[in-house]
Order: C-alpha cells, then structure tokens, then sequence
C-alpha cells in the first residue's frame, strides 16, 4: 500500500518559511519546526530530506511570493513605477508582515549562511538574481510604454531599486521614520520618468 501523506506542503513550506524568516536557519531548532509545522521529525525528514531542504523550499516560497506581490501591484497600479512604489510600502508598513518586514528573507540568509552553508547561500543568491531581473524585465515593459524616459538604463535602475529596497528596510527596522522613507519612496524614479 502507498503511503500518502496526510499534511499541505504549501501550508508547512508556508509555515516553515515565516519561522525560519524570524530565527534564521541557525536559529531554529526541530523542535521550533515541529512546533510550527505540526509534524513529527520523522515526518519532516521524509518530506523535505532534512531541515536544510526545508529550508530551501521555504527560500523558494519567499521568493515566490515576493515576485507574485510585486506582480499584482503592477498590474493593479498599471505599471512599473506605480506597482514598485505600492509593492515598497506594502513590505514596509503593512502591518501583517511588520514582524519580519525589516529584513528580506533572502538577505538575511546570505548574511547568516555566508561560509557555513555554500548550497543554500548560493539558492538565496540566485533568488535574489532573479528578483533583479524581474525588476529589470518590468522596467523594460514601462520604457517600451513610454511610462519611463527612452534612455533609462533599465539593468542599473534595477539594481539601484533593489539595493534602495533593501536599505529602506534596515533603516526602518533602525527606527527611521516613515515620513523620510516616503520621502524616498516618492524620489526613487526621479529623472527616469516620463
């Protein structure tokens, strides 16, 4: 008889991803998972191999939904520039993600990882590649709109919003305030748009 397992894998990757976007790989023990998860170790080793190919999948879902939020504020807001502003300020101040917002998951897990765990820092690293280009594909589609100016360097600007995205969440999670992060929200396409 074929064994079925009897859990939702979106919903433990899910779980296991908010977890592990709090306490870090390092940070969270199996019994923090199983706890999480609701699953025995046993149970967790069989689905994801061990806590590291949980973890994968949880660096995967992150980045899954970091690009599906990013999407569905452009298409929302009718472009690039509108969406990238409306996904910043979800990230930033929206209160159902105001316990993790001041770190990018896979940020944080190349800070963590750097020298001790080479396969998933390197799977975050290539996430956050992915994100760039995303970015960059997105600008893209606003220049050939006409929303941004012809000569917009699309590959520099789309390096430029992530590391802006990623320092507004440090200086939030430092106490900067919200006024001057809108402030630099509002400037982070100046002399770019139409």
């Amino acid at each position: 008889m074929v064994h079925i397992a009897k859990f939702d894998r979106d919903t433990v990757v899910r779980s296991a991803m908010a977890l592990f976007w709090q306490k870090g790989f390092g940070g969270t023990s199996t019994r923090d998972l199983q706890q999480a998860v609701n699953m025995h170790p046993g149970s967790i080793y069989a689905a994801f191999g061990n806590k590291a190919g949980l973890y994968r999948e949880a660096l995967d879902c992150y980045a899954a939904t970091m690009a599906g939020e990013l999407l569905a504020q452009v298409e929302r807001q009718g472009s690039f520039v509108a969406g990238f502003k409306a996904f910043v300020r979800q990230a930033l101040f929206d209160a159902s993600q105001a316990a993790s917002a001041e770190t990018c998951m896979l940020v944080k897990a190349r800070m963590e990882l750097d020298g001790k765990q080479d396969e998933l820092y390197e799977h975050a690293g290539l996430h956050l590649q992915r994100l760039e280009q995303l970015f960059t594909r997105l600008l893209e589609d606003d220049r050939q709109r006409g929303t941004l100016i012809e000569s917009t360097p699309v590959v520099e600007l789309a390096r430029y919003l992530q590391i802006q995205f990623m320092g507004l969440r440090s200086y939030r999670a430092c106490g900067g305030g919200d006024a001057a992060i809108e402030k630099v929200i509002e400037r982070l396409f100046t002399g770019y748009e139409a």
